[in-house]
């Protein structure tokens, strides 16, 4: 099963011959597609039409486990054609090798089928790549990924679900205190639509912490415990380093009236004054008849 995608919103019509030319192949079974909205089982052509039979097509129940039983229902009697141009371009091509030998004439055929013959457009729907595949490792990382990805999920719904219970509570015994102003703050944290990003401190114990003084106290905490940790004992590694190059000297003479007045001229422009990049909003010199 080979899936592909033949063009950008509708099928482009380069790949026409290409879709042609497999269905002669004989190792290929069909073509998994359809039209949009409309899946379909694609397995031959007629002119340029395509060959199709529709698997939401009902069919009475078939006892199987009789010793005889009708077949009529697993074949289709009258199979109909599309058009190609309506083709959706997401498309899945099915081969079926039934030997190692198969597969091998399959690779040495497929080439000259799959690829375009307009000039310019020499590029085939898919190839084959020689070369091992990490497959395995790729394969082990992504299933961890989506294992990790779903606990995350899970534990992040939680805690959202702990936190939304929480301030409920806490909008309820406000209600009941008749301190209106702290239950509107706690409501209109339940109206967002995620919790904010000052919901995530924990306390040790590993629980939420909701209330301002009480994440300042955490914060407080934790660089608390930075500050009074031990002190790294290994050793910095300096071979190899090269020396930085000491600053060029400033020249520390006074700029004349010329620079002055084309320095003032600059700022009008919102260009900074001097290499300092530094802007200053006013400049006054009414002494030296320099406006800015």
């Amino acid at each position: 099963m080979v899936p592909v995608r033949l063009g950008g919103e509708s099928l482009n019509p380069i790949y026409a011959p290409c879709i042609y030319s497999l269905f002669t192949h004989d190792l290929c079974i069909g073509i998994i597609g359809g039209r949009p909205k409309h899946s379909l089982y694609f397995v031959g052509f007629q002119e340029e039409s395509l060959i199709h039979l529709d698997p939401h097509l009902c069919q009475d129940a078939v006892a199987v486990t009789q010793t005889v039983f009708s077949p009529s229902s697993y074949h289709c009697s009258s199979p109909r054609k599309m058009a190609l141009s309506r083709m959706d371009p997401s498309a899945t091509l099915g081969f079926y090798c039934h030997s190692r030998t198969q597969f091998l004439r399959l690779m040495e055929e497929l080439p000259e089928l799959v690829t375009p013959k307009e000039p310019g457009f020499e590029y085939p729907i898919f190839e084959f790549v020689d070369g091992s595949c990490p497959d395995v490792d790729a394969c082990t990382r992504q299933d961890q990924y989506r294992a990790l990805s779903r606990r995350t999920r899970t534990l992040l719904g939680r805690d959202k679900e702990r936190c939304g219970r929480r301030l409920a509570k806490d909008v309820e015994g406000h209600l009941n205190a008749n301190d209106l102003r702290p239950a509107y703050r706690v409501l209109k944290k339940l109206r967002l639509k995620s919790l904010s990003r000052a919901c995530a401190i924990r306390a040790a114990d590993g629980h939420l912490v909701l209330d301002m003084d009480g994440q300042m106290a955490r914060w407080a905490e934790h660089f608390g415990q930075l500050f009074t940790v031990d002190p790294p004992t290994g050793q910095l590694h300096t071979t190899g380093l090269q020396a930085v190059d000491a600053d060029p000297p400033i020249d520390e003479t006074a700029p004349s009236l010329d620079e002055v007045r084309e320095a003032v001229a600059k700022l009008s422009g919102g260009k900074a004054a001097g290499v300092c990049k530094i802007v200053i909003s006013v400049w006054s010199f009414s002494k030296l008849g320099v406006k800015p």
